[in-house]
Formats: C-alpha cells, structure tokens, sequence
C-alpha cells in the first residue's frame, strides 16, 4: 500500500468545504425569491435565485477550475419556470421569450461557444452555459442588461489577468460581477434616461 502526498488531497478538502456554503447560498436566495413572489415582483424571483447559482458557480470555479453542468442546468429550469410566471404578471408570454431569446444573443454566448468548439484551451466549456443561463435571465429585464453583464464581465477578466500575472484564469468570477452590476445597475440607467433603455 502507497502512501500519497497531503498536497494531493488538499484540493479535494477545499472542494468538499464549498459545498456547504454553496448550499446555503442557495437556499437563502430561494427565501428571498419566495418573498420577491409574494410582494408580487416575479421577475424578482428568478433573477434573485440565478444570482445565487451564478455566485454558487464563480466560488466553485475559483477553487476548482470547473463549472458545474448542474448549476447552469439549475438557473435553465428556474428561468424556463419563471418565464409563465413573468408572462401572468407583465406581459404575453410570447413578448417574454422573444426578450429572453434577444438577451440570448446579446450576451455573446453563442460568440464564446464558437471560440469554445474552436480552441477549447481558452474557454471552459462551463463558462459559455454559464453566459447562456446570464444572457437569458437578464432578458427578462433587457436585452440591454445581458450586453452590459458581458462587457463588465470581459472588462473584470481583463483587470483579473493583468494583476494575477498568470495565463489563464477562471471566467465564472468574472462573469458573477457582470450578473451582479447589469442587476444593480440596469434600473439606475433606465431612471436617468427617463426609461429610454
């Protein structure tokens, strides 16, 4: 019988304590989706537990490099869920899968999935579902939104890259801060332009 390294098994230990703090990241926002639901603000909801699984999905890829399949099929279901919900309260339901779709595109997905099938050595294939789960839950507030989250999201890797000095970093951090700022800041911008965007 071999003995391993500890250094071999410190990773794994680090994986194994996200999983915790992973989940209850999620079922806090699952308690404040419920309440969005309640307050009868359902696009709240959705956008409030997909945050929760992009930020569930940025800590997992910092500390292991991957994206799990599970978390960008997660955010799907609840978007897909939510999306007739969102349709009873604001509008047809045809009106909030065109705008989900056009956040789809806006996004730059389909771009980076094609970069993907391409040289699979610069992006993760996680990091493309993830900018699909991004793109599309952000089109249910603008197709606007989903372009502000990609280009925040590039701008935050780019800055990542050039203060870590390596050649290649997760994405998933970098794409939570695109989620995070087209979320926060998406509702400033259509205030001041008077609801133009």
């Amino acid at each position: 019988m071999t003995v391993q390294p500890i250094a071999e098994y410190q990773p794994n230990l680090r994986r194994r304590a996200t999983v915790p703090f992973v989940w209850l990241l999620v079922c806090l926002t699952v308690v404040a989706g419920s309440l969005a639901v309640a307050i009868g603000n359902a696009v709240l909801a959705p956008l409030t537990l997909i945050g929760a699984l992009v930020a569930a999905a940025a800590l997992v890829d910092e500390r292991t490099g991957r994206i799990p399949n599970g978390l960008c099929l997660a955010g799907l279901v609840t978007l897909v869920a939510a999306m007739p919900l969102v349709a009873t309260q604001d509008q047809p339901l045809g009106s909030v899968a065109s705008s989900v779709v056009a956040g789809l595109l806006t996004s730059g997905a389909l771009a980076l999935f094609l970069i993907w099938l391409v040289r699979p050595d610069l992006i993760g294939g996680g990091d493309w579902k993830l900018l699909v789960v991004i793109g599309a839950s952000l089109g249910l507030v603008s197709p606007i939104a989903s372009a502000l989250a990609a280009f925040v999201a590039c701008v935050a890797q780019f800055v990542r890259l050039t203060f870590r000095r390596r050649r290649s970093i997760p994405f998933a951090p970098s794409l939570a801060v695109g989620y995070a700022t087209a979320l926060v800041a998406y509702p400033l911008l259509t205030t001041a332009t008077g609801g133009a965007l």
